[in-house]
């Protein structure tokens, strides 16, 4: 897989969600454009190469996430996608890989996978443990009801960046290498 192109993507990616979020919201609700490409990569490249792009690609999320209060967790949007990446890479050899409608629905699948399991992390840390501390103003709930519209939402999205990332493919060398 060739690292540039995707680290090029990604920022892109993360500029147009983040930058671009005023002029991409609709209703208080923002897409993360940054999921059709790490759903993109585990369902075109190798193993490592797909855990390590939802790696990086969560650990980004993660340090441009401001909680209620001004706090920044490092860990729960990094497990998140790397869990709808995993579950993207199991599914990538019962659907059709060179489809627009696979990415667009994996985007789904593997943004909500993603979603259940920030919330879950992020409700663990509020657990009355010796570690566990609350974050002001936050609902499971509300987080799940958010990270629902949103995925939707990235998964419509998914429509135009899926079809740029399809046409792009032979940028991103995904070729299989054959192992002797």
């Amino acid at each position: 897989m060739n690292w540039a192109v995707f680290g090029v993507l990604g920022y892109l990616l993360l500029a147009l969600s983040y930058a671009g979020g005023p002029l991409l919201s609709v209703w208080g609700v923002r897409p993360e454009p940054l999921m059709i490409l790490v759903v993109y990569v585990a369902l075109m490249a190798q193993w490592r190469a797909a855990m390590s792009a939802a790696l990086v690609g969560g650990l980004c999320l993660d340090l441009l996430t401001l909680y209620p209060g001004g706090i920044v967790l490092v860990g729960p949007h990094t497990l998140g996608m790397l869990m709808g990446a995993f579950v993207v890479h199991q599914l990538r050899n019962v659907v059709f890989r060179h489809s627009l409608l696979t990415v667009v629905i994996l985007t789904g699948v593997g943004g909500l996978f993603a979603e259940i399991f920030t919330t879950a992390l992020l409700v663990l840390r509020t657990l009355p443990w010796p570690v566990g501390e609350t974050i002001p103003g936050w609902s499971p709930a509300d987080a799940l009801f958010g990270g629902f519209l949103s995925v939707l939402y990235t998964a419509l999205l998914a429509l135009p960046v899926g079809a740029l990332l399809l046409a792009g493919e032979r940028w991103f060398g995904f070729a299989e290498r054959v192992q002797r």
